[in-house]
C-alpha cells in the first residue's frame, strides 16, 4: 500500500491504498513482464469510488511480489499521490485483459503497448502531473474572493495559497472546500458561498470576505480583513474542530546552516536577546526598539541568527542593527530613534527560519566591532486586538573562530510606490545605477547571498547584475514570489561587484483584489520593493543602501548638495539667506489656511520657477515636510504656495 503519512511504500496483493486521486479521471498503465512481450498478465484496478480509477496489468508470474512489480506499484502510488481525491483507494483484480490507451479524463493521452517500459510511464507521469497539478491552483485563486490572501489556520501572518487542498502549497488531497468547489464546477456560486464547508459555523462567504455572496470574478471583495480558511475548521484547536485538523501540518522546519554545524562547540557563544513581556498596541502597525550589550571581552563574528517568536499573531519582522559605541542604552522597549544604529547585521521575517552567514565572512561584534545592538520589532495587528502581549527575540550564534572578512548588508530598491487597484500586473523599477555604486563603494565587494522583499501583492521580482551595460547574471529571480516563503539565493563562490557596476531591480505587483490605491509602507496591507544582499568586506562601502525615490537616487542626499539643479539642503534650511527671503515673500503675500489672495498669484508663478518646486525632488520635499515635525515651517510654506492652485488653473484655461 501507499502510505502518504510516511512517504514509504509497502506492498500487498489486494487491500486499501491510503492515497489520493483527482476526480473523474481514468489512467491505464501496462507493466510488461520480465520478457517484455506484454502477454500473460493479471489485471489490477485502483479505484476511488465515483471519482477515479487506475487500471494496470502485471505479469501473472510476478504478481506484486518481485522487484520489478514493486517498482511498478511504486509508480502507480506516485501517480496516485500526485493526483487528488479524499477517499481511500481500493486495489482489486480487474476483468480487463488488455489496455490500449491511457485516458485523462476520457481522452487519449498516450498509447500504451506491451513494450511500453516502466521508465516511460514514470517520466510521462512526472512531467504531466508536475505541470498540470503543481501550478494549476494559482489560476483557481482568482475564482474565489480573496483567493490569494487566505490566512493559514494555525500560523498567524502566513497565507495558505492552495486553498482547496490539505497541502498548503496546493496539489494532493483536497479539503472539503476543495471538494465543494469542484462540485460547483470550480466557480464561485451562491450555493458554494452559503455553504459551511469546514463545519466551523461560518459560511464560505463569511470566511472569504463575501458575506452577502455578491462577489464576481475580477471584482474587489467586500471585505479584505478578518478572513479565515473555508476548508479547515477554526479556531484550530477548539472543541468544535477536535479531530478535524489532524492532517494539517503546523510544524516549522529549523535553520539549515552548514557553516554553523561545522563550528567547534568550544568556539561558539550563544546569546539570547528578548523583549520583556510587552503589551501590543491596538493599532495595525507598531515599531518598538530596545538595545542590548554584547560580550566585548574579545572579537567575535556573528555567523547565524534564529528567531524566538512568542506571539505569532503579531510578529511581522525583526531587524538587528549594529550601533556606534556612543549610542545611549535603551533598556526597555520604546520609540525607534535609530540614530547611529543603522547597520543591519541580522533579521527575521515571516516564513524565515533565521540567517546563516557565508563561511568566508561574519558580522564583527565584540572588542573591535559592535558592542551594542538595537533590536527592532514590527508588530502587525490589523484587527486591533487589545489584549496581545509579546516577548519575542533572537538567538545569536557568535564564534571566536574569526572568518576572513567582515560582512555587511546592502539594501537596494524603490521606496516610492503607488499601485492602482484592479491591475493584473504593475512593474516597478528601483535600479542601483553605476553612478550610485561609484559613490558608495570604496573598492570591490563580493556578494554571498541575496533575498527579495515585497508584501502580499508581490508576484515577481528580479535583481540583475550589469557591468558597462552588459548583463552578467541574475542575483535573484522569482517568477512566483511568496511573502510567506522567502527564498534565499546563496553564492558559495561569491560574486564580485565593482564600483560602476549596476543592479537593475524589478518588482511585479498584482492588485486585482484591491479596491483602493496601495502605497509604500510598513504594514502588510502596504507594499515594499527592496532587495537585500549580504557582502564582504564591510570596509569597502560608505553607505549600506542604494535606494531610489521615484527617479532620483536617495544616496544623492548624502553625497550631493543638488538634485536636478535643486539645492535641497539650503531649500529646507529656513535660516539660509536665500531660503529665508523666499519664505518671507511667500508668507507675507499668501495665506496657508487655503484662502487665495490676489497678491499671492504673481508671487507663486515666480516661486514655481525654482528647481526645488519642480519634478520628483519637489514631491520628495513635500513628503518629507509632511512627515517630519522638524520641517513644520517648510510644510506651512508649501500650504501657502498651494493656496491659489485652483485660481491659477482657472486663469490658465482658454475661455470659450
Amino acid at each position: 500500500m501507499c502510505d502518504r503519512r510516511t512517504d514509504r511504500w509497502t506492498y500487498g496483493r489486494e487491500g486499501n491504498v491510503s492515497s489520493l486521486l483527482g476526480r473523474g479521471e481514468h489512467i491505464s498503465v501496462v507493466i510488461p513482464n520480465r520478457d517484455g512481450d506484454g502477454t500473460n498478465r493479471d489485471g489490477y484496478e485502483m479505484m476511488c469510488p465515483g471519482r477515479v480509477s487506475i487500471t494496470f496489468l502485471l505479469a501473472k508470474s510476478n504478481g506484486l511480489r518481485n522487484d520489478q512489480s514493486k517498482r511498478a506499484f511504486t509508480v502507480i502510488c506516485y501517480i496516485c499521490l500526485r493526483l487528488n481525491c479524499t477517499k481511500d483507494l481500493t486495489l482489486q483484480k480487474s476483468t480487463q485483459a488488455q489496455v490500449t490507451h491511457a485516458l485523462i479524463p476520457n481522452r487519449p493521452l498516450w498509447s500504451v503497448s506491451g513494450q511500453l517500459t516502466l521508465r516511460i510511464v514514470y517520466r510521462v507521469a512526472v512531467i504531466f502531473l508536475s505541470v498540470c497539478f503543481s501550478e494549476s491552483y494559482k489560476g483557481f485563486q482568482n475564482r474565489i474572493p480573496n483567493g490569494q490572501n487566505v490566512p493559514h489556520p494555525c500560523k498567524p501572518n502566513y497565507l495558505w495559497p492552495g486553498v482547496g487542498h490539505l497541502n498548503r502549497n496546493g496539489g494532493g488531497i483536497r479539503n472539503q472546500f476543495g471538494l465543494d468547489f469542484y462540485e460547483a464546477n470550480m466557480q464561485w456560486t451562491t450555493t458554494l458561498c452559503q455553504k459551511d464547508s469546514d463545519g466551523d459555523g461560518r459560511t464560505n462567504g463569511e470566511e472569504l470576505g463575501d458575506p452577502n455572496c455578491v462577489w464576481t470574478e475580477g471584482a474587489a471583495p467586500e471585505l479584505t480583513i478578518g478572513l479565515s480558511h473555508p476548508g479547515i475548521c477554526e479556531p484550530f484547536n477548539s472543541a468544535t474542530c477536535s479531530g478535524k485538523n489532524d492532517d494539517i501540518d503546523c510544524s516549522t522546519p529549523g535553520l539549515n546552516c552548514p557553516s554553523l554545524d561545522r563550528e567547534n562547540s568550544n568556539d561558539l557563544l550563544n546569546v539570547t536577546l528578548r523583549f520583556p513581556e510587552t503589551p501590543v498596541p491596538a493599532v495595525e502597525t507598531t515599531y518598538l526598539c530596545m538595545t542590548f550589550d554584547l560580550p566585548n571581552d574579545t572579537d567575535y563574528h556573528l555567523i547565524a541568527t534564529q528567531p524566538i517568536i512568542n506571539n505569532e499573531y503579531v510578529m511581522h519582522h525583526i531587524l538587528l542593527y549594529g550601533c556606534d559605541d556612543n549610542v545611549r542604552p535603551q533598556t526597555v522597549p520604546g520609540e525607534c530613534n535609530m540614530g547611529s544604529c543603522n547597520i543591519i547585521i541580522g533579521g527575521w521575517t515571516v516564513g524565515s527560519y533565521g540567517d546563516c552567514s557565508h563561511e568566508d565572512a561574519g558580522f564583527l561584534v565584540g572588542r573591535s566591532g559592535f558592542k551594542r545592538v538595537m533590536m527592532q520589532f514590527h508588530w502587525n495587528n490589523p484587527m486591533q486586538v487589545t489584549n496581545y502581549k509579546d516577548s519575542s527575540g533572537m538567538l545569536l550564534h557568535l564564534t571566536r573562530n574569526m572568518r576572513m572578512n567582515n560582512a555587511g548588508v546592502l539594501m537596494v530598491g524603490q521606496s516610492y510606490l503607488l499601485l492602482p487597484p484592479g491591475e493584473e500586473r504593475i512593474n516597478v523599477e528601483g535600479d542601483c545605477t553605476a553612478q550610485m555604486s561609484r559613490a558608495f563603494l570604496k573598492g570591490p565587494i563580493r556578494f554571498v547571498s541575496a533575498v527579495n522583499h515585497m508584501h502580499y501583492l508581490g508576484r515577481y521580482m528580479r535583481m540583475e547584475h550589469y557591468r558597462a551595460n552588459i548583463k552578467l547574471r541574475d542575483f535573484t529571480y522569482e517568477e512566483n514570489f511568496s511573502y510567506d516563503s522567502p527564498k534565499g539565493f546563496e553564492y558559495p563562490n561569491s560574486i564580485e561587484f565593482l564600483p560602476g557596476d549596476e543592479i537593475r531591480l524589478t518588482c511585479g505587483f498584482q492588485t486585482k483584489d484591491r479596491s483602493k490605491t496601495v502605497f509604500s509602507g510598513e504594514g502588510t496591507s502596504d507594499e515594499m520593493c527592496y532587495g537585500f544582499l549580504t557582502f564582504y568586506p564591510l570596509e569597502n562601502i560608505n553607505y549600506p543602501h542604494c535606494v531610489k525615490w521615484k527617479s532620483f537616487d536617495i544616496v544623492s542626499l548624502y553625497t550631493e548638495t543638488e538634485i536636478d539643479n535643486c539645492g535641497f539642503k539650503d531649500f529646507v534650511n529656513v535660516t539660509h539667506p536665500t531660503t529665508a527671503e523666499l519664505h518671507r515673500r511667500v508668507m507675507t503675500h499668501c495665506g496657508y489656511l487655503g484662502q487665495c489672495r490676489e497678491e499671492c498669484i504673481s508671487i507663486i508663478k515666480e516661486v514655481k520657477q525654482n528647481p526645488c518646486m519642480q519634478g520628483d525632488i519637489n514631491f520628495f520635499l513635500r513628503e518629507q515636510a509632511r512627515m517630519r515635525p522638524e520641517l513644520a515651517q517648510i510644510a506651512l510654506f508649501f500650504s501657502a504656495i498651494d493656496s491659489c492652485n485652483t485660481e491659477i488653473t482657472q486663469r490658465s484655461c482658454p475661455r470659450a
